[in-house]
């Protein structure tokens, strides 16, 4: 399933309020219905507070990862939609279970076989940062630069094992994303397309 969101916060707003990467999430409540969906044998729950959607990971009734999301309604202005999709605000997994890739399949689940369309917001952490790099190598998924500023799409390079444009820092500059989809189908196709106009193959 595609999550379907509705939040009050534009992006800006977001990203001052941002889980601190030290904080750590806590084993929470199991929800005590049905999961949405499942990612291998863990429970997947989503719920909406306070205006933010959360997509929660559970294995048996302790919470591993918690994600937060929001859509292009409330993203800022300047912000490149050149396909549809969500914005990955925040990822955070459970200490007990870091170092299993939990992040990495959590995100790969909803790009390939629920087909949603991943952006990230301006501001990242190293961690997701490698995430972002090891999307890009997975071969059923395309990665794109996308520069809102000037509203084009390029393929990313790696650099110390960070996505980036060319030799440029992609981090550094408030006005560049990431968009994460699924080889092959309409997204992809058209982000290639833009590309090919824009010359940027």
């Amino acid at each position: 399933m595609i999550f379907i969101i509705s939040i009050g916060m534009k992006i800006s707003e977001l990203e001052r309020n941002t889980i601190k990467p030290h904080q750590v999430v806590t084993t929470g409540s199991r929800p005590r219905r049905p999961p949405e969906w499942h990612l291998g044998s863990w429970d997947v729950f989503q719920r909406e507070s306070a205006g933010t959607i959360y997509a929660d990971v559970f294995d048996h009734n302790r919470k591993i990862l918690e994600s937060i999301f929001v859509t292009q309604r409330w993203a800022d202005e300047e912000f490149y939609w050149p396909v549809p999709g969500i914005i990955s605000r925040t990822v955070e997994v459970n200490k007990a279970y870091q170092g299993q890739a939990i992040a990495l399949s959590f995100y790969r689940e909803l790009i390939v076989n629920h087909g949603t369309n991943i952006y990230t917001n301006y501001s990242q952490s190293v961690g997701a940062r490698k995430m972002w790099a090891r999307l890009n190598q997975d071969a059923a998924i395309n990665v794109y630069v996308l520069d809102g500023t000037h509203k084009k799409v390029y393929k990313p390079t790696v650099i110390n094992s960070e996505l980036a444009l060319g030799n440029q820092d992609i981090y550094s500059e408030a006005t560049f994303s990431l968009c994460a989809v699924a080889r092959g189908n309409p997204a992809d196709n058209q982000l290639k397309s833009l590309m090919k106009k824009q010359g940027n193959t």
